[in-house]
C-alpha cells in the first residue's frame, strides 16, 4: 500500500493553493515529458506532485459558501477523499482563512436535511464526510445518516433489491463508520449472487442484483473492496475471479482500465485501482504492469492538465471534476474512503467537534442485532429514535413498543431483571440455550450482558446473541423503510429521432445532446458516437466528450472522417447511427441512447 507525505503544514490552503498553480504548468509539462520510461514504477513523490497540482485546482473551483462546484456545477463531496488522501483536512480547505470551508459546507448541509433519500446517499456521505472529519452519525439531534443507512436493510440486503451497487456501496460505507460487523456477511453473500454469469470468463459486477449481465469494469472494481470491506481477501474465488477478467480490460499501450461502452477512462481506471488497494494488491505489482511497462497510475498521471485537473480521456483538453476526484483517490489513497488528516494547526481537532445535545433529547440511534451464529442471515438492523441518556434496556424497550425504521426490527422483547441485573432474555422469540446469553455492546464498546451502559448522539448499539439459540424461532419479516427502497434516478442523454443533419465543408457536424431535468448536480457526462454501417457492423466516425447539466440542452461539433464524408455527399444521403454513452459519476451506472439520422452534404 501507498503512504503518502503530507503536504506543507506552514502555509494556508489558499496561500499553497497559489503557488502550486504558479508551478503547476511547468511541473505537469515535466512530468509529461519526462514520464516515467517503459518499465518504471510511479513514485510517492510522483503521485503526491500530483495530488498537489490536482488539490490547487480543486481550490480555483471552491466558491465562499464552501462548496467545491467545478465549471459545471457538478458537486464536490467525494473531493473530501481526495484531500484526505492527500494530507489536507477538510476542515482546513477554504478560499480564505475567513470563509467557509469545505468540512463547513457539507456538514451544515446534512445537519438539516441529510445527504439525500436514497440508500446510496448515505453511503456517500458517510465515505465523503469520514474523510472530512465530519460525524456523520452525529451531525445534529435529528440527522444521523449511519441509521438512515440502517433503515435500509431489509433482512438480506440495503436499498433497493433490483440493485446491487447500494449493497457494495454500503458495506465500505458501513466498514468506515464502524457498524458492519453483524449484518457484513448477509449483505456480502446478496453481493456475491450479484456476481455475474452472462459471460463464460466475465465474473464481475454490473449495475442491477441479477447474475444474467454484462459486468462492468467500474463495479467490478468496487465489488472486489466490498467483499475486501467485508473480510475477504484476494484468494476468495469471487475475488480472484473477478480480478483475473479485469486484468483482461487493461490497455497494454497506456496501463488504463478500458470500459466496454466509454474506452479507457480516468474513471474506471481510479474504480479499479480503489477495488485494489481495499484488497491489499498493490496496482503497479507485475500484474498490472503491461508489455509496454505503464500501469494504471502511469495512465492517471498522463491525463493530467496543465491547470493540475485530470481529463476523463486521453486527449480530452476539458477539465473534469469527478475525474480529478477519482484520480487523486487513486493516486494517493487507500481505497474507497480514507481517514481524516490531522490538522494544519496540531492544536485543532482531527475530527468536526459534535452538537452539544441536552439529556433527554429524542434522537435517532442505530440499533443492530445478530441472532446468532446458528442463524445466518438472521440479523437485523434499524434506526430507533431514543432519548439521549437511555440506557440500552431503555432503548431496546423504545423499539419494541414504537415504530422503527424498517418496522419489525424489534417484534418481541422479554428483558429479565431490574436494575442493574437486567438482561435480555429473548428478542423476537430467540431464546439463548444452555451456557448462551445475550450481550450488549455501545459504540464498539466491551459487549456486556447487563443493559445499564447509556447512549449518547449517534451512537451504534449492538446486541449480539454469544451462543446457540434454544428451540427454532421463526423470525417475523423485516418490512424495508421504503416500498421497493425507491430506484435512483439515472443520467441518460436525450437525443433527438429522426434527424436530418448537414456536414459542414470542412466535415464538422453540429449536434444537440439534452439531459433530463431532476438530477440535481450530476447532470450527464458522457461520451457521443456517430457511427455507420460498412460490411455488415458500425463502424465509428466520430466522438466526443461532452457534461450537460441537469435540464439543458448543449450544441456540441464533431469533425467527421473523409470517408463518411465521401458518403454523406450520395444524393440520397446516408443513415447514421447516433450513440451517447453517459456514466452516473456517483453509482459507475452506465446508459446508452441509440438513435438514427440522415445525413447529408
Amino acid at each position: 500500500m501507498m503512504h503518502t507525505q503530507r503536504l506543507s503544514t506552514t502555509r494556508s490552503p489558499m496561500r499553497r493553493a497559489a503557488s502550486l498553480l504558479a508551478a503547476g504548468a511547468l511541473t505537469t509539462l515535466a512530468l509529461a515529458a519526462g514520464a516515467p520510461a517503459a518499465g518504471a514504477y510511479v513514485t510517492e513523490q510522483q503521485a503526491q506532485t500530483t495530488a498537489d497540482e490536482a488539490i490547487a485546482w480543486f481550490q480555483t473551483q471552491q466558491d465562499a459558501s464552501g462548496a467545491i462546484g467545478g465549471p459545471f456545477g457538478f458537486g464536490g463531496d467525494w473531493a473530501m477523499i481526495a484531500l484526505a488522501g492527500a494530507g489536507v483536512n477538510a476542515a482546513d480547505f477554504e478560499l480564505t482563512p475567513t470563509d467557509v470551508s469545505v468540512q463547513d459546507f457539507y456538514s451544515d448541509t446534512w445537519s438539516g436535511f441529510g445527504p439525500g433519500d436514497l440508500a446510496t446517499d448515505q453511503e456517500r456521505a458517510i465515505l465523503a464526510g469520514q474523510a472530512g472529519g465530519i460525524q456523520t452519525a452525529k451531525l445534529s439531534s435529528t440527522s444521523n445518516v449511519v441509521a438512515k443507512l440502517a433503515s435500509f436493510f431489509d433482512g438480506s440486503q440495503l436499498g433497493s433489491a433490483e440493485l446491487v451497487n447500494d449493497d457494495i456501496f454500503s458495506l465500505l460505507a458501513l466498514d468506515h463508520a464502524g457498524a458492519a460487523d453483524a449484518i457484513a456477511p448477509t449483505v456480502a453473500s446478496a453481493v456475491r449472487a450479484a456476481q455475474t454469469t452472462k459471460t463464460p470468463g466475465a465474473p464481475g459486477w454490473g449495475y442491477a442484483s441479477t447474475p444474467n449481465q454484462d459486468p462492468d469494469v467500474d463495479m467490478t472494481g468496487a465489488g472486489i473492496g466490498a467483499l475486501c470491506a467485508a473480510g475477504a481477501d484476494p484468494s476468495d474465488p469471487a475475488v480472484a475471479q473477478a480480478i483475473d477478467w479485469l486484468e483482461t480490460k487493461q490497455d497494454d499501450a497506456t496501463g488504463g482500465i478500458v470500459s466496454a461502452f466509454l474506452g479507457v477512462n480516468a474513471d474506471s481506471t481510479a474504480w479499479v485501482v480503489n477495488g485494489l488497494r481495499q484488497c491489499g494488491i498493490d496496482p503497479q505489482g507485475p500484474d498490472w504492469t503491461t508489455t509496454t511497462g505503464k500501469t494504471p497510475l502511469d495512465f492517471l498521471l498522463s491525463l493530467q492538465l496543465p491547470s493540475g485537473a485530470i481529463a476523463w480521456m486521453p486527449g480530452d483538453t476539458q477539465e473534469n471534476l469527478y475525474a480529478t476526484q477519482d484520480a487523486v483517490t487513486a493516486l494517493v489513497g487507500d481505497g474507497f474512503g480514507a481517514t481524516a488528516p490531522p490538522r494544519e494547526d496540531p492544536a485543532e481537532p482531527t475530527l468536526r467537534p459534535a452538537p452539544e445535545v441536552a439529556d433527554g433529547t429524542p434522537v435517532p440511534l442505530t440499533l443492530v442485532l445478530d441472532h446468532g451464529t446458528d442463524r445466518p442471515g438472521a440479523e437485523r438492523a434499524c434506526s430507533v429514535t431514543a432519548p439521549v441518556g437511555s440506557t440500552v434496556a431503555e432503548l431496546l424497550q423504545a423499539a419494541a413498543t414504537t415504530t422503527t425504521s424498517p418496522a419489525y426490527c424489534v417484534s418481541a422483547l422479554s428483558l429479565e431483571g431490574t436494575g442493574a441485573a437486567a438482561h435480555v432474555g429473548s428478542v423476537n422469540g430467540v431464546t439463548p440455550a444452555t451456557d448462551a446469553k445475550w450481550e450488549a455492546s455501545v459504540d464498539g464498546g466491551a459487549a456486556k450482558q447487563q443493559l445499564t451502559d447509556t447512549v449518547g448522539l449517534g451512537s451504534t448499539v449492538v446486541v449480539r446473541l454469544d451462543g446457540d439459540a434454544a428451540g427454532d424461532p421463526i423470525l417475523p419479516p423485516v418490512k424495508p423503510a421504503t416500498p421497493a427502497a425507491a430506484t435512483p434516478q439515472l443520467p441518460k442523454a436525450e437525443l433527438a429521432r429522426g434527424q436530418r443533419l448537414k456536414v459542414g465543408p470542412r466535415g464538422g457536424l453540429r449536434l444537440t445532446v439534452g439531459c433530463p431535468r431532476g438530477l440535481g448536480a450530476s447532470g450527464c457526462q458522457g461520451v457521443l458516437r456517430v457511427k455507420y454501417r460498412a460490411a455488415g457492423r458500425y463502424v465509428t466516425a466520430g466522438s466526443l466528450t461532452f457534461v450537460v447539466r441537469s435540464g439543458k440542452t448543449r450544441t456540441v461539433k464533431l469533425r467527421l472522417g473523409s470517408k463518411l464524408r465521401k458518403l454523406a455527399a450520395r444524393p440520397s444521403g446516408r443513415r447514421i447511427r447516433l450513440e451517447a454513452i453517459v456514466r452516473d459519476p456517483s453509482s459507475g451506472a452506465i446508459s446508452v441512447t441509440r438513435v438514427q439520422a440522415l445525413l447529408k452534404r
